[in-house]
Formats: C-alpha cells, structure tokens, sequence
C-alpha cells in the first residue's frame, strides 16, 4: 500500500489509553505508523499524544512547524469509565478547550447517556474550589498560584468560606465524598478549568472559572469579571452540543469517525 500522510502515536498501547487502537485506526485511514517524525513532516502528517505534556513538546512541534497536526486524546470530562467505558475527549492541538474541536451538535449528546438537571442557585456562605493536578500543557494548565488568589479573592469581596476538593489524582481513585454532596453543602463552585466544573454545570450548578479558553466557559462565567453572589443562569446549549462531538467512544475512535473528521480524510 503507497502511503501518502505519516503518523507518529504517542499514547501508551495498554488500556485505557489503547494507542494500539488508535494506530490501527490510522492505518485504515491510509496512515503509515512511524517511531519518529519525518525529516520532512507535511500538512498530512499527524502526531497524536495523551495531553500536551511537556516531555512531548519537541515532537509536537516539529509536527506543527511542517505544517502537520496534534490530535490530542485525554479522558472524557464526563468520565472515563462509565458506561462500560473507556470514553475520551478528542481534540486538535489542545485539550479541555484549548484546540480545535469538531463541529458541535446537540443531537449527539443521547447516546453518551448523561443527565442534565435544572439550575439550582443557592448561597450557604460558602464556595467550593475543585483543584486540579496543574498539569497539561504549559499554556492551559491552572498556575501554582491561582487557585490560593482565587481563594483570597473570594473571601476579601464577599467574605465566603472557601471549601477545598482535591483532584482525584492519577489513578482517578474514588473521592470519600461524591461530588455531588459537596456541591449540595456549597451550591456554588470555583475552577481553574476542570471535568469536575462540568459535571456541576451539567447537575445545575452554577460555576465561575479562571482559564479562558476552557471549554466549560460556554456555561459558566470569568470568575473575576462576576459576581459571585449573583450567578446567571447561562444556557448550556452549546456546552452541551460541543461535549456530543469532543467526547468519544474507543468504539467510536475504532470505527474512525472521529479521526477522520478532525483530520480532514
């Protein structure tokens, strides 16, 4: 077979990130698999990677500098597992709302099977912050230091408690207190950007963020530029229609759809 794009596949083989699928996948999209970019990379050449991480960065932009692509996978800010599962977020040169994504349709949105409940606005005097790792690509991971001007912030303008819900971690280990509860107890939620900011939206949750490009902005508002005490209730139709293409399936990832439209085959 006469191969015409290159692919170079920075996603461990192993489960859950499966980059053994998506080498195949590329394969039948009419991709040759390389151990390393070209000397001559081309816009139909692609590299895929987990994130943005700075140990690929080199890679990454030799891609981009020949006028190649990075399609970015993480895990779906839904959740990875459920459902059966995996499930990712899939993405041109960025994630979490820093890249390209695909075109936004809402009619998508059924078969990730996820519930989306009415605004509930309520102040109990205090805000809940949902931390992040501070890692990802160096132009959209949350600073050291924001979270703790967020805290200050919050407290000197409207004299909040802050409440404090760690990520997860790595191995995406099981919180002793769902998320859900904790936004019950607060009602109102504080994020850099993050999977958790999005599944509050979803539950009814007002949010205010701080990174903003985050996809989550579509219904949420600039921490600094509002007013937290008095939260609007932005419609979550576009937020919606965005997460119905971004998120993905490994089925859907195997059968090709989603590669083969963000990469224009």
């Amino acid at each position: 077979m006469g191969y015409k794009r290159r692919a170079m596949v920075k996603v461990l083989d192993r489960a859950p990130y499966n980059g053994a699928a998506i080498k195949q996948t590329l394969k039948r999209l009419g991709y040759q698999v390389v151990a390393g970019p070209p000397a001559d990379v081309g816009p139909g050449d692609v590299i895929v990677t987990w994130n943005r991480y700075q140990r690929d960065m080199g890679h990454i932009q030799a891609f981009e500098a020949g006028g190649g692509k990075n399609i970015v996978f993480e895990n779906s800010p839904l959740g990875r597992t459920r459902d059966g599962g995996p499930w990712y977020s899939v993405a041109v040169g960025g994630h979490n709302g820093a890249g390209v994504y695909r075109e936004p349709d809402i009619m998508q949105f059924g078969r990730l099977n996820y519930p989306v409940r009415e605004w509930g606005i309520k102040h109990t005097g205090t805000i809940l912050f949902l931390a992040t790792r501070h890692m990802g690509a160096p132009d959209a991971r949350e600073p050291k230091s924001w979270l703790a001007k967020a805290m200050s912030f919050t407290q000197q303008k409207w004299n909040l408690t802050a409440k404090v819900r760690a990520h997860p971690g790595p191995q995406y280990a099981v919180p002793e207190v769902a998320l859900e509860d904790d936004l019950k107890d607060t009602g109102v939620a504080i994020t850099w950007g993050s999977s958790a900011g999005i599944k509050a939206i979803l539950a009814g949750y007002p949010v205010f963020y701080g990174f903003d490009r985050w996809v989550g902005g579509l219904a949420a508002q600039e921490l600094f530029k509002s007013d937290v005490l008095h939260p609007a209730c932005v419609g979550r139709g576009p937020l919606i229609a965005q997460l119905a293409t971004v998120i993905n399936s490994l089925g859907e990832v195997e059968a090709g759809d989603p590669l083969a439209e963000l990469l224009g085959v």
